[in-house]
């Protein structure tokens, strides 16, 4: 019992252990698959909403594009430009263009249910005609403001390539929202002559907008914009159609998602709390477009697929854990029941499995070859597929099924232009072109529902801005969710097809005509023959008749079997090849009776008009028997049984003779033509509508050093720069879409350089009508282009001149009264251009009352004779109601033989600033001459205190000395002279008094300076110079005159006072001379800069420059009295001198190294 109650607990645990490891296992291997399942899945969804998001991109490019094509075609119409051009010119009233421009604006308005209103505007914005709901004046600022900008920054906003300009925003008039769109009125010298405003209804956009296809319940579209710095949203959200909600939870992110997009950023934003948002631009527009959807929609699907993979998963652990249970419980049983028997077994299994597991290694190392060759044969395969896909002429691609190429062969960029990466970074749609991408995408659609596409036709765009025909053979893959397919370059094949389709139209055309000539031909004899069925007893009769017409008939008729061996031929043909029927029939080919040269055309036209059974306009030259030849047309049909097999042919001939002669004529006359052309000294060419030359005469090609040969039937661009043949092509475009004959200014490069000629062109045209060339006949107008550039130079530099000065301009014509005022005279003043007529009385009754009588009386004194000067200062009245102070300046400038003056001009300046500061100069005078009185009060105070210093201080100074000198004599005779004290004393005495009258003397001498008069005249330098040195030298005490040495340069001469400038080069070479006497020798420099500036410049002691503003200064010294003796009034008196005259003084030096002093007269 005791082993049995074991062996079930063992049986229990192996059990339990074993269904716990294989569930843990399972979940473990289910989550590692689905996580990467469930990202990869997630993002799919991502890429389908961006999808989404291009799709509806589309058809909002492609409504706005046709909204402004539409206003375009509006604002283009020939005769309603033409007549707001004379509108503008003023030669139509308002009313008079209203009354021509309504009709033809109503009739736009009527020809599209999206209209719903149109304004026209003159050049100036003005309203001229409005049809429809009305706009207000508010809405035309934009599109008028953008307009001028586009026209001013592009070069080549010409009337065929003008640009619409949509209003940033839908407008709302009378509770309904609209689109306004503006667009140019162009001239054909591309400057703008008007603009109509267009109203267009919303419906379309709305619906594009409210299209929730494959958006799910809370999938939504959103378009807006950034208008005044704040982002608007045109239509109300899907759940609030009422209105737009501006306080949504989400509006903070579809805000910062439309803004994005404005700044041409496409992308998915996730926020934490709001629906998946996708963005992107709206091209050429300043719109961004939003799709929200909810992200639990979104993902459901990828949930979904997850529970059913979860459930699965699931389902397949619990039933193998099932049955790994219900395997394991007898296994265990038994296992435990037979342990020892199983040990038997276990051993001998273990020999079994050692001998199979040797059996294994041999079939693995077997199987491991096998599979080192299928890999290799693998990888040979596969490498040989990439060579094809590498080396194919096709294009081939591997994409996903929401727009992207995954891979590409390398036809694919030599042939689009652009590289592998640009090709695989944007949605493939985008290279489409615009008019293919509807297509594209449905085809796209039909694809993703696994319909494999055979011979798709459309067109890339490529690097250079071409287009390519591609025929598109496509195979989904859809559980890949990837398409195979291949590309055929048809472009060509598509040009041969547009060019046999115009062939075609030719060739229908010819055979219209002749078919209508045969029709009249069988009218007539279907009448005839009804004429004779009605007679049946002259049945007989008339079938003679039929086969006379049919010999006798003007034209050849005949039939050849399947060899083309006569069979049948009428008589008017034998008469016409001089055979008879027996040598003609069932003996002779029809080749037989051809040239040699009409052979080939016939053999080769022959087995293809057996095929499809007619033959049309055939020329072929005929040998008459007599050896002559016969031109004839063949027309022909095809006999066919009721098998379709051919039998023979029925073929008609018309002799072309006469036309041949017309066309030897038409080649005579054409000789003549050439010849009057080459004989023409005018360069003459003949331009078809492709741009390719048909013909020039002698002086082109000796203008331009070129051969007929080398132009004729090439184009423009492989003749003349891409500059030049645009503008000439251009020009031949005006040409031929006017239909009329135009005079062009041409500029083409020649050897000596770019020559200017004027061109008269007009198209020619052919029998239908349609123009099928340009001709030109050229003038070489260089040298008078370079006369009127000269001459508008000239104007040029004169209206620079005025604009530079500020100046107005005015020229009257005195005979009419008539007066030219230009837009600054106007602006001077204040006014607006149209305020002020251009009349001889406008400006007089602007003058000031009072300046009127003097005015007329000036201005008729300088009618009478130009010598009396019209120069003069007058106030004139502003719009704003002041009077300005206006300078006039004018003269005669043309007079008839009698002297009456006929024309005058002249110029306004405005002078308001200068009579302001006259005013602030006299009042400055007034103010100046309170001064000079103080200041003479001033000087005369000073004179008398020069007096008293004089009088009053020199007086103690004298008793001083003379009491010193009576103390020193009586102390002399008392003997109390031997004491040294007393002597020092009445000695610093002495001295004190003697330095005391040298500063009195020097503080009088500065103080005379300010008040005396300059004697200005012409002073030489060199006298002054050598007058001071002469009285330095006697001033020196004897012994020291050698140790100075004095070097003068060249001296000018100044404007000045000798005796002021004297004292100036005294002191200071007095100066240099002190302050250098313990230098041996002492050099002392006199000298002239380049610019004028005087210096004198010793080797003395010199002075620290710290102390430099201290030099100039009364009674200031830098250096000690024991040292240097002085006043320190010296170079005061110097710097009062320099300053009287204008000028200016300084100083440089070093300790020890000598100082310089520097001044500059005025």
């Amino acid at each position: 019992m005791a082993d049995e109650s074991i062996s079930k607990r063992l049986q229990k645990s192996i059990l339990v252990y074993s269904t716990l490891a294989i569930m843990v296992m399972s979940v473990i291997i289910a989550a590692a698959s689905i996580l990467p399942l469930y990202s990869s899945l997630k993002k799919n969804q991502q890429r389908n909403l961006l999808f989404a998001l291009k799709t509806r991109t589309f058809a909002i490019d492609e409504y706005l594009s046709r909204t402004k094509d539409i206003a375009l075609q509006i604002a283009s119409r020939t005769r309603v430009r033409q007549m707001l051009e004379a509108y503008n010119r003023g030669e139509v009233t308002l009313d008079e263009f209203a009354n021509f421009s309504h009709p033809i604006l109503t009739d736009a308005l009527k020809q599209s249910q999206e209209l719903a209103g149109i304004n026209r505007l003159d050049r100036k914005g003005k309203l001229v005609v409005q049809v429809g709901l009305a706009i207000p004046e508010e809405f035309w600022l934009i599109p008028l403001t953008e307009i001028d900008k586009k026209i001013s920054s592009t070069q080549d906003f010409t009337s065929a390539h003008p640009q619409a300009v949509i209003w940033p925003a839908p407008i709302t008039l009378s509770g309904a929202s609209y689109l306004l769109v503006g667009a140019p009125i162009i001239n054909p010298q591309g400057m703008r002559v008007g603009t109509d405003i267009v109203l267009f209804k919303l419906s379309r956009l709305q619906q594009i907008v409210e299209d929730y296809t494959g958006l799910g319940e809370t999938g939504e579209t959103i378009l807006g914009t950034v208008h005044k710095q704040q982002v608007q949203l045109f239509f109300p959200l899907r759940g609030n159609r009422g209105d737009v909600i501006e306080s949504l939870p989400q509006r903070a992110v579809i805000d910062r998602a439309i803004a994005k997009a404005i700044r041409k950023e496409t992308g998915i934003l996730f926020p934490k709390e709001s629906p998946v948002i996708a963005y992107s631009p709206i091209n050429d527009s300043n719109w961004g477009i939003v799709i929200s959807m909810d992200s639990q929609e979104l993902y459901a699907p990828v949930r979904r697929q997850m529970v059913i993979i979860g459930s699965v998963i699931f389902i397949l652990i619990a039933i193998g854990i099932r049955g790994m249970v219900l395997i394991l419980r007898p296994l265990t049983g038994k296992m435990i029941i037979h342990a020892d028997e199983l040990e038997r077994l276990l051993q001998e299994k273990t020999v079994a499995l050692q001998r199979a597991n040797e059996e294994l290694e041999l079939r693995v190392e077997k199987r491991t070859k096998q599979l080192r060759r299928e890999i290799a044969e693998r990888q040979q395969a596969q490498a040989e597929f990439d060579h094809i896909f590498n080396l194919s002429i096709d294009l081939l691609c591997i994409a996903n099924i929401n727009g992207y190429f995954q891979r590409l062969n390398p036809a694919f960029t030599k042939t689009l232009g652009y590289t592998n990466e640009e090709l695989l970074a944007k949605p493939f749609v985008e290279f489409v072109h615009p008019e293919d991408r509807a297509t594209t995408l449905a085809e796209i659609q039909k694809l993703a529902t696994g319909v494999v596409t055979f011979n798709f036709e459309n067109r890339y765009c490529c690097k250079d801005g071409s287009y390519r025909w591609l025929a598109w053979t496509t195979v989904p893959v859809l559980p890949q969710g990837l398409l195979y397919a291949t590309a055929r370059d048809i472009t060509d094949r598509k040009q041969a097809e547009a060019e046999t389709k115009q062939l075609n139209e030719i060739l229908e055309q010819r055979v219209a005509e002749r078919t209508a000539q045969l029709q009249a031909l069988n009218q007539d004899l279907q009448t005839e023959i009804q004429v004779r069925i009605a007679a049946e007893v002259a049945l007989q009769k008339s079938l003679e008749e039929i086969q006379d017409l049919y010999n006798k008939a003007p034209c050849g008729y005949h039939s050849l079997d399947e060899n083309g061996i006569f069979v049948a031929i009428n008589d008017t043909e034998l008469t016409w090849l001089g055979y008879t029927k027996d040598e003609v029939i069932d003996k002779l080919r029809f080749p037989d009776l051809l040239t040699a040269e009409s052979v080939p055309t016939f053999e080769t036209n022959f087995t293809l008009f057996k095929q499809q059974g007619w033959m049309r306009d055939l020329e072929f030259e005929l040998v008459r028997k007599d050896g002559t030849i016969l031109p004839v047309l063949l027309n022909a049909t095809a006999i066919n049984d009721a098998n379709g097999n051919y039998v023979m042919s029925r073929s008609t001939l018309f002799d072309i003779s006469d036309r041949k002669q017309v066309e030897e004529a038409l080649r005579k006359s054409e000789e003549q033509l050439q010849a009057i052309l080459d004989n023409s000294p005018a360069p003459i060419s003949l331009i078809d509508t492709q741009d390719k030359y048909l013909l020039i005469n002698r002086a082109y090609e000796k203008l331009f050093q070129v051969t007929r040969q080398q132009l004729l039937n090439q184009s423009l661009y492989k003749i003349w720069p891409d500059e030049v043949a645009d503008a000439l092509a251009t020009n031949n475009r005006k040409v031929l879409e006017t239909g009329k004959s135009l005079k062009i200014e041409e500029v083409v490069p020649q050897e000596d350089g770019m020559h200017t000629y004027i061109s008269i062109k007009f198209p020619l045209f052919d029998g239908t009508g349609a123009p099928y060339a340009v001709c030109g006949i050229s003038t070489d107008i260089t040298e008078r282009k370079r006369i009127e550039e000269a001459l508008r130079l000239s104007e040029e530099r004169l209206q620079l001149a005025l604009a530079g000065s500020g100046d107005g301009l005015w020229d009257w014509n005195i005979t009419t009264g008539e007066v030219y005022l230009s837009p600054r005279w106007i602006e001077m003043l204040g006014y607006d251009l149209d305020d002020l007529s251009g009349h001889l009385s406008t400006w007089e009754r602007l003058i000031h009352p009072e300046d009127w009588p003097w005015v007329m009386q000036v201005l008729n004194a300088h009618l009478e004779d130009s010598t009396s000067a019209y120069v003069f200062d007058y106030r004139m009245l502003t719009k704003s109601g002041a009077w300005k102070w206006i300078g006039n300046y004018g003269k005669v400038v043309a007079r008839d033989q009698n002297g009456k003056p006929l024309r005058m001009t002249g110029t306004h300046k405005d002078i308001s600033d200068r009579k302001r500061a006259e005013e602030a100069i006299t009042k400055l005078n007034q103010e100046l001459q309170s001064r000079a009185a103080q200041l003479e009060a001033t000087n005369k105070e000073l004179d008398s205190f020069s007096y008293s210093v004089s009088h009053d201080l020199r007086a103690p100074l004298r008793h001083i000395n003379g009491f010193v000198t009576a103390l020193a004599q009586q102390l002399s005779g008392s003997g109390a002279l031997t004491n040294p004290k007393v002597v020092h004393y009445i000695q610093v005495i002495q001295d004190s008094s003697s330095k005391m009258g040298q500063l009195i003397d020097g503080l009088l001498t500065l103080s005379r300076l300010g008040r005396r008069q300059l004697a200005k005249e012409p002073v030489n330098v060199a006298t002054l110079v050598e007058t001071a040195i002469a009285l330095v030298k006697s001033q020196t005490a004897e012994g020291v005159e050698c140790s100075i040495e004095f070097e003068v340069g060249n001296l000018p001469t100044v404007m000045g006072d000798a005796a002021l400038l004297q004292q100036v080069f005294s002191n200071l070479i007095d100066n240099a001379v002190k302050f250098s006497r313990d230098r041996h020798p002492a050099r002392i420099t006199i000298g002239t800069l380049e610019d004028g500036t005087l210096f004198v410049r010793d080797n003395g002691v010199g002075f620290n420059m710290q102390y430099a503003d201290q030099l100039f200064a009364p009674f200031q010294r830098l250096h000690s009295q024991k040292a240097f003796e002085g006043t320190g009034i010296g170079l005061a008196i110097v710097q009062r001198i320099i300053h009287r005259h204008g000028g200016t003084i300084w100083a440089q030096s070093q300790l020890e190294n000598g100082a310089t002093f520097y001044f500059k007269l005025s």
